[in-house]
């Protein structure tokens, strides 16, 4: 049995209007794995057909003690949403 990795995305909220440097913070952890690595990407829209990543790492050390129902989150990043296009998006 695979027990998949947790991750959990704290702010901004769903459909949020958003402008200029936007904090994200986040939960990603592989409790049962010793490592594990993470992507964060954006997208606009409803139905996005592509997606920008807007953080990543690799080789992270797995916190067994760590959980996403605690709601907390481990991890931080800045999201630039100067050259975005004005909502509404296309």
């Amino acid at each position: 049995m695979t027990i998949p990795p947790e991750a959990d995305m704290t702010a901004p909220d769903w459909y949020a209007l958003v402008d200029g440097m936007v904090p994200v913070p986040f939960y990603a952890n592989a409790r049962w794995a010793s490592t594990f690595g993470y992507t964060l990407e954006f997208a606009a829209g409803v139905e996005p057909t592509s997606f920008t990543p807007l953080a990543s790492a690799s080789g992270l050390a797995a916190n067994p003690a760590l959980s996403s129902a605690d709601l907390a989150s481990n991890f931080s990043a800045t999201w630039d949403t100067t050259s975005l296009a004005p909502f509404p998006f296309p």
